[in-house]
């Protein structure tokens, strides 16, 4: 079954919609739809999580990274959690209790 591609309506005989009165030969073509999802050379997604920090915490970085504490956040984390990696590469690795 054929579809208008100006109003979508299903167009049962003839080359006229008869919703919005274009021909098939006067209907402009629909865009393409955008692929979803990240591109190959984009960065990985980011989970989304809840943390309870200390109040002590929090102020550190409300008062030296306001604007960007989030991400200065997560670099000090994967800075750590790099450090732990490589660490347990070498066999000098360090367990936190």
């Amino acid at each position: 079954m054929k579809t208008c591609k100006g109003c979508g309506a299903p167009i049962l005989s003839g080359d006229d919609c008869k919703f919005c009165g274009l021909s098939q030969q006067e209907q402009p073509e629909q865009p393409k739809q955008k692929r979803k999802g990240r591109g190959p050379s984009k960065k990985p997604t980011l989970f989304n999580t809840s943390l309870r920090l200390s109040r002590e915490v929090m102020e550190y970085f409300n008062t030296n990274h306001p604007y960007t504490k989030q991400a200065k956040i997560r670099e000090i984390l994967t800075e750590y959690v790099n450090s732990q990696q490589q660490g347990a590469n070498n066999g000098n690795s360090k367990e936190i209790n």
